[in-house]
């Protein structure tokens, strides 16, 4: 894993080994890492998909620390996630844009209605006329808008 004064700034996930624990271990660890180096560098956004995955490792700390200080440091995280339900509250309140494909799990549309006061009635209706191939709903948090 390259520093972070080094460009390109990359972070690779790490490499299965076939040993469940050994390797949530070696991801957690990893993970903080990259976490604690982009947080102090500064001027960083952190792109996690499967980003449930690191609440998985028990990384949901190190995310929320992220989300409440990281802006002071310059540096953003964006969390992809198929179950919204997973991720933590402080990244759906602070997103500014939430990109919501089709879902009809009514745990992931909870969390995903009643942002920054949108109708999550209104947000639940528009995510369940999504068609399945490349339709979303993006939300923009800031001006309460939907497209």
């Amino acid at each position: 894993m390259p520093s972070p004064s080094v460009s390109p700034h990359v972070a690779v996930w790490p490499q299965h080994s076939g040993d469940e624990l050994g390797d949530a271990r070696q991801h957690a660890d990893t993970f903080a890492r990259v976490f604690a180096q982009v947080y102090t560098a500064g001027g960083w956004h952190i792109v996690a998909e499967e980003g449930s995955h690191l609440i998985d490792l028990g990384l949901g700390r190190v995310v929320r620390r992220h989300y409440r200080a990281g802006r002071s440091q310059s540096s953003g995280l964006i969390l992809c996630s198929q179950r919204p339900r997973f991720i933590p509250k402080e990244a759906v309140s602070s997103a500014q844009h939430i990109l919501i494909f089709g879902t009809n799990d009514e745990e992931d549309l909870a969390r995903l209605g009643g942002m920054n006061g949108l109708s999550s009635k209104e947000i639940r209706a528009i995510v369940a006329g999504l068609g399945r191939d490349y339709h979303f709903l993006h939300v923009n948090t800031r001006d309460a808008s939907l497209a």
